[in-house]
């Protein structure tokens, strides 16, 4: 396999992970009731794991603390595969 194969693999794998990590999370954002539809749910994760932080969507103020975790993890998430990232192009 090459490394181009090898990168988009793993670019690939990434997104599948972060896909599931969200649902994680709105999974968690539902069973608090902080977001009461399951769409808004996977939204307000996936914005708050990639750190974009559009503000249209706030969950109710017993969950602001989870919103805060699920970020601190996206910044895990995003720091370590930048980091597989940079080692598989070497």
């Amino acid at each position: 396999m090459g490394q181009n194969a090898l990168l988009m693999a793993y670019v690939m794998t990434l997104c599948v992970a972060l896909l599931i990590w969200a649902m994680i999370w709105a999974i968690a954002f539902l069973s608090l009731d902080a977001i009461t539809e399951f769409r808004q749910a996977v939204c307000f994760s996936v914005v708050t794991l990639t750190n974009l932080g559009y503000g249209d969507l706030v969950p109710h103020e017993n969950a602001q603390l989870v919103a805060a975790f699920c970020a601190i993890a996206g910044l895990f998430l995003m720091g370590l595969s930048t980091a597989f990232i940079i080692e598989i192009r070497r």
